[in-house]
């Protein structure tokens, strides 16, 4: 008998040794039989907090930190050099801390890109970092309805699509003769535009490219432009005189695509030096070299 009390107590002591060394491996014993899942669901939720860790790891490195982060800041930094606001512009030029410039792809020069909305005088510099700025790009000055005067410097050689469209307040703009591409819609709604002179080296006028200009009184168009594109002039209903720096006979060979009308029906002047012998609509320049005077 006291062999058999004494076989179950090592039993019981056996027992309970098993227990507490299962216990230590982090196995749990759970009275509930309907916690089989329950049990392994905590099983797998501690493992799903250690992959969430993980992921954190991951997420963070995406997001905030490392790689990702690194990525996006370099971006960044490569945005500022590539896209680089005005305040790092000299502020003795007016209204440049309002632009923001854009390094071309061939590195060679800055493209004005974009320009608060606020601005009203702006002069656009030669140069920006050292570098020449060659172009206005694609909608720079789009809805930019507080603009009222901008000059181009001559590095500019093309004025982007939408450039300048819908600036409304915009009355004054000198181009200069290096820009030999304008693009659709590039003065399109300027409606407080009231004159223009395009520059000598433009082959074609854009289509769009001053529709809506409701002002637009008078226009100089250079002897080397042979293509007019379609509605460019559409809704100019105050155009009354065209000066064009060539003779009738260079007129009569310029495409001027359809729905140009108010164009068309304009007064058209033709260039000359001296004074003309011979009857007809001609012009000069004022001595300023700027004002287009009728002979």
């Amino acid at each position: 008998m006291k062999r058999k009390v004494l076989l179950v107590l090592f039993a019981a002591i056996m027992a309970l040794s098993s227990a507490g060394a299962l216990a230590g491996c982090g196995f749990q014993f759970v009275v509930d039989n309907s916690s089989e899942s329950g049990s392994y669901s905590g099983s797998s939720q501690s493992g799903n907090q250690s992959i969430s860790g993980l992921d954190g790891d991951s997420t963070g490195e995406d997001s905030t930190g490392g790689d990702g982060s690194g990525s996006d800041s370099s971006s960044g930094d490569s945005s500022g050099s590539d896209s680089t606001g005005g305040e790092d512009a000299p502020s003795e030029d007016i209204g440049v801390s309002m632009l923001t410039f854009t390094l071309n792809a061939d590195g060679a020069g800055y493209s004005v890109s974009d320009c608060e909305t606020s601005a009203t005088v702006v002069e656009i510099p030669a140069t920006y970092e050292g570098l020449p700025v060659s172009s206005i790009g694609n909608s720079a000055f789009s809805e930019c309805n507080s603009l009222e005067s901008i000059e181009i410097p001559d590095n500019v050689t093309s004025i982007g699509n939408s450039a300048f469209e819908g600036c409304t307040s915009l009355a004054k703009i000198e181009i200069s003769d290096s820009v030999t591409s304008i693009g659709v819609y590039a003065f399109a709604g300027c409606a407080s535009l009231e004159s223009i002179k395009i520059p000598d080296g433009v082959t074609s006028i854009a289509a769009y490219a001053f529709t809506a200009c409701i002002s637009l009184e008078s226009i100089i168009i250079p002897d080397s432009v042979a293509i007019i594109g379609a509605y460019t002039f559409t809704d100019c209903s105050s155009l009354e005189n065209v000066f064009y720096m060539g003779m009738a006979a260079q007129w009569e060979k310029v495409a001027i695509a359809s729905y140009n009308s108010h164009l068309t029906s304009a007064t058209i002047y033709y260039y000359s030096a001296t004074q003309p012998t011979a009857a007809g609509n001609y012009w000069h320049y004022a001595e300023d070299g700027v004002t287009p005077v009728v002979w």
